[in-house]
């Protein structure tokens, strides 16, 4: 973007001596990644992954589709503060983020947490039904309905990721439809990217709000100027993760802890318990605290920026098991039937997004919970073949012959 804009890349976490390395880094995480995959892959006679166009969506039933888009709000509405809040917001984006939690402030936190999966299932669900071909005219409407209502914390907040719920029905389009399903993806890709920019550069034009966010995104000419003005402290390209990466490593030199206690504090930072109830210890000092904005102004931690502070470049070798872990998720769409199948996928394609802007914990939580899902629906699963067996043996010991009185197969094949 520097390039063909004809500006000069200069950001104040930018490190510049530290880009070489960060690009080597993020070179050998991709390799380690990409070996992690093919690993696991070759363990499926040669099947990579999805077949576009070949694989079928699930049917959604519009019971499910008004239970994810209910949960949905409710968790929209206790993660903002109230119904008063999501239209016009009366504090300013991040106000009150460093305040000690007393236990509402902690369960409301929680309940932010267990948003983000229930808006990915709505967004699937919904996406499943308005793609789906043999989906009624009300299935569609509640489908579209159930992807407005997974965008609307990130809309209140201004967040770059607004428009995921797009994305994730561009990438359903071509994964069931193939080429055909191409410019529905071509569609929402740039509107996707759109509500992303209005999120990142007119945040601070204006409080938080769905009201709000939607008035920026209609009247663009009233902050794209200021946006195209912007000082160091906005990056022109929201994507950016090596600025962040550089100031985390670069601060590495004055860290007390030895190289043991780091990697301990990291994989016990990825407990799957909730941090409200269970403290995490941070990898190294906070960027805001480096910064000097901490109590005003929070500063995220990109995932891999934790994983080389902790391991330097042998935290690429971790990318392995990630690789072979998602390989599995990619396929689960195929053979695990019914939606849980694509939710899952969709959970475990979340994480990478998550980790260009915030820790490794974050990172790794919708695998967590694509683990939990995935365990939980091949339970049921095996209950309910369970039942099925049961009643077909039971419809069969019941069964009388053509011929005689006598009943049972035995008797049958006597």
């Amino acid at each position: 973007m520097s390039y063909f804009g004809g500006t000069l890349w200069d950001h104040y976490l930018l490190v510049p001596g530290w880009i070489d390395e960060g690009l080597l880094f993020s070179l050998l995480c991709m390799w380690g990644y990409l070996a992690g995959y093919w690993l696991n892959a070759r363990s499926y006679k040669g099947h990579v992954g999805l077949k576009l166009g070949k694989f079928e969506l699930p049917a959604v039933r519009p019971l499910l589709l008004v239970g994810l888009i209910a949960l949905s709000v409710a968790c929209f509405l206790v993660t903002i503060g109230g119904a008063g809040e999501a239209w016009r917001g009366s504090m300013t984006r991040g106000e009150g983020q460093f305040e000690a939690r007393d236990w509402a402030g902690k369960l409301k936190q929680m309940v932010s947490v267990v948003g983000t999966p229930v808006s990915i299932f709505a967004a699937v669900a919904g996406a499943a039904a308005v793609l789906r071909r043999q989906s009624s005219l009300g299935a569609r409407l509640a489908g579209f309905a159930a992807l407005a209502a997974a965008s609307l914390t990130l809309m209140q907040g201004f967040s770059r990721a607004a428009g995921y719920p797009l994305l994730i029905l561009g990438g359903l389009a071509v994964m069931s439809r193939g080429r055909r399903g191409l410019w529905i993806a071509a569609v929402c890709v740039p509107v996707a990217a759109y509500t992303g920019f209005v999120g990142y550069h007119a945040r601070g034009l204006s409080n938080p709000g769905v009201g709000n966010y939607l008035q920026a995104a209609g009247t663009p000419n009233e902050w794209i100027g200021v946006a195209q003005r912007s000082d160091r402290s906005v990056s022109r390209n929201s994507l950016d993760a090596m600025a962040a990466w550089t100031r985390k490593v670069w601060t590495r030199g004055d860290e007390e802890a030895g190289p043991l206690e780091l990697a301990l504090t990291w994989t016990l930072d990825l407990n799957p318990l909730p941090s409200e109830v269970v403290r995490v210890r941070p990898v190294g000092k906070d960027l805001s605290v480096v910064m000097g904005t901490f109590g005003n102004v929070g500063l995220t931690t990109p995932a891999f920026a934790e994983l080389y502070y902790a391991f330097y470049r042998w935290g690429a070798i971790l990318m392995i098991p990630l690789g072979a872990l998602l390989s599995f998720f990619d396929r689960l769409p195929q053979r695990l039937a019914g939606a849980p199948g694509v939710a899952c996928w969709a959970l475990a394609a979340l994480c990478f997004p998550l980790g260009l802007h915030s820790g490794d914990r974050t990172m790794t939580r919708p695998l967590l919970y694509g683990v939990v899902l995935y365990g939980l629906s091949v339970r049921g699963g095996k209950r309910r073949g369970r039942r099925a067996m049961a009643g077909r043996a039971k419809a069969s010991w019941a069964a009388p012959m053509r011929e005689g009185g006598a009943r049972g197969p035995v008797c049958a094949k006597i």
